[in-house]
C-alpha cells in the first residue's frame, strides 16, 4: 500500500495513538488533578443523555476501545489504572492494537 511505501501510519492510527498516549498520562496522574477528578466524575456519573442520535464524544470512544481490549471502565477502573501504570505493557496495548 501506499503507507508502506511511503513509510507512515494512517492518520486515524495516529490519532488513535495519541488519543491512548493521553489516556495513559491521564490514568497515572495524581487523584486530586482535574483531568483525572473529570475522568472519575464522568465514569461514576449516572445521567441520561440527550434524545436524538448519540454523540462520539471521546469517552465513549475510549469505552468501545477499552471494550476490544478486555476491560470496562465503568466497572474496572482500578484495573484500568493499574494496566497504565504499567508503562510498557500501557504502551504496547497502544501500539499493537489494530485500529481499523
Amino acid at each position: 500500500t501506499l503507507y508502506k511505501r511511503c513509510n507512515t501510519a494512517p492518520l486515524s492510527e495516529r490519532v488513535a495513538r495519541a488519543r491512548w498516549k493521553m489516556f495513559g498520562h491521564i490514568l497515572r496522574s495524581q487523584t486530586n488533578a482535574p483531568a483525572m477528578m473529570a475522568l472519575k466524575f464522568a465514569v461514576s456519573c449516572d445521567m441520561r443523555g440527550r434524545r436524538g442520535r448519540h454523540q462520539t464524544n471521546l469517552l465513549s470512544v475510549l469505552k468501545s476501545d477499552l471494550k476490544d481490549r478486555g476491560f470496562d471502565i465503568m466497572s474496572d477502573f482500578d484495573a484500568v489504572m493499574e494496566a497504565a501504570r504499567d508503562r510498557v505493557g500501557w504502551r504496547s496495548m497502544c501500539v499493537t492494537h489494530q485500529f481499523f
